[in-house]
């Protein structure tokens, strides 16, 4: 039991460490309006398109620095894709997404096929992963076509996927490269692929932008990007401290079609 003459300093103290603390996540979270959804315009006519020159760019020969610039330049490529995003899930400081589901990215009447990968609706006891295996800690894991084929939705056009699974966006965005996922909409929250104490490498850089430059090449445009809260202290440090951690990648729908229309024609 604390002496009640300790007693009323010690709260004091308590409530400074929670006035300070509180002030510092506020200017933190200030610091990072720059990049919010209604700034980000403004900042983005600061950023240089990286990925008009992408086939002329050797990403080998840039340095770590450089590489984190241009990765920014790519999650933050300016794109009037949907004018009304709407909010969907929690509204809590770390939860709810901005979705467009408007205009060319509308789903069809009575028709709106949604994969969310998290854990906040349902649990199932398996994981996202690249493989179908069970993983070094026991986990079951299934790629992202597995899913899909067991849900019944390889011949359904997906307009909403959602991934939140920290740190397993990457092979899950592999899985869509390889398998041509027929998905309208992609909303993901990213992290860095290293975990502290483990330093971010080139090589890490140069995986994360060429899954982007190939997604660009398939079809998919960043339409939206965010950052909202200041978070994710286990993950190494990626990125300029500007850069949005929660992401909207939209697929360029009239593409899509024009694509989706060639196939049918050959098959």
């Amino acid at each position: 039991m604390v002496p009640s003459k300790y007693l009323l300093p010690l709260i004091v103290i308590i409530l400074f460490a929670l006035f300070f603390f509180t002030l510092y996540n506020y200017q933190a979270d200030k610091s990072s309006t720059p990049l919010s959804l209604f700034n980000l315009g403004k900042q983005q006519q600061q950023v240089d398109d990286p990925l008009k020159k992408d086939d002329d760019l050797n990403l080998e020969e840039l340095d770590l620095n450089t590489l984190k610039f241009l990765l920014h330049g790519i999650l933050t490529e300016k794109r009037n894709l949907c004018k009304n995003y709407t909010i969907h899930g929690r509204t809590s400081k770390d939860g709810g997404y901005d979705v467009c589901l408007a205009g060319k990215l509308r789903p069809e009447p009575n028709s709106c096929t949604v994969m969310s990968f998290g854990w906040s609706i349902q649990f199932h006891n398996v994981g996202i992963g690249k493989r179908n295996e069970i993983n070094a800690l026991g986990w079951r894991m299934k790629n992202l076509k597995t899913v899909i084929q067991e849900a019944g939705l390889s011949n359904k056009v997906i307009d909403v996927i959602k991934c939140d699974a920290e740190g397993a966006e990457w092979p899950f965005l592999e899985d869509v490269l390889e398998n041509d996922v027929n998905v309208k909409q992609i909303i993901l929250e990213i992290h860095s692929p290293k975990k502290l104490p483990s330093p971010v490498t080139k090589d890490d850089l140069l995986y994360v932008i060429k899954l982007f430059l190939a997604l660009k090449k398939r079809g998919f445009v960043i339409g939206h990007s965010y950052h909202k809260y200041i978070c994710c202290a286990a993950f190494s440090g990626m990125f300029p401290p500007e850069i949005p951690e929660k992401l909207t990648a939209q697929r360029d729908i009239d593409r899509w079609k024009r694509e989706q229309g060639q196939k049918a024609i050959k098959n």
